[in-house]
């Protein structure tokens, strides 16, 4: 969750058991399933208040069942569907066949993505001048540097430049 805070949103790491979702069937007609992913896929999030992931089990019929996920953007992009598909997969197979799912240890925990990143960008208490490479400063960084034939048109060329 990313609350409200005097200094600005924060990033709150909830407990797994908190976010765990409860994942009980719910019938669904297989001609109402896909307004039922649109419908999910369509509402938005606050994420001030809620984690920004959802995920609803649908039963069309006895033995056919669609798992949705939906994950808002700042949590996560379009590369991590594939490790999360990935894992999903790992546990329905395991459970299906009355295991718990074994997943080998990630190579890199996000707090230490968070390390690395505090180490490279520095402190958001740090003064600009002392965070090399950080756009927190709010300045461009120097053109001084380009080759002449990198000059920039007088007027914009592209739509997505005005």
């Amino acid at each position: 969750m990313f609350p409200n805070t005097p200094n600005g949103p924060i990033q709150v790491v909830l407990p797994v058991a908190e976010v765990n979702p409860r994942l009980d069937a719910i019938e669904v007609a297989e001609n109402e399933l896909e307004s039922r992913l649109i419908d999910d896929a369509a509402t938005g999030f606050d994420v001030t208040v809620e984690p920004p992931i959802r995920a609803e089990l649908y039963r069309t019929a006895t033995d056919d069942h669609v798992l949705v996920f939906v994950v808002h953007h700042i949590a996560a992009d379009g590369l991590s569907m594939t490790p999360l598909t990935r894992d999903v997969m790992v546990a329905y197979h395991a459970r299906a066949a009355g295991d718990a799912p074994q997943w080998a240890p990630l190579e890199v925990q996000y707090a230490d993505f968070a390390v690395w990143q505090r180490e490279l960008l520095g402190s958001p208490d740090d003064p600009p001048a002392s965070s090399p490479g950080s756009l927190r400063s709010g300045h461009a960084p120097s053109t001084a540097h380009r080759r002449s034939w990198t000059c920039r048109p007088t007027v914009p060329a592209r739509p997505g430049s005005r």
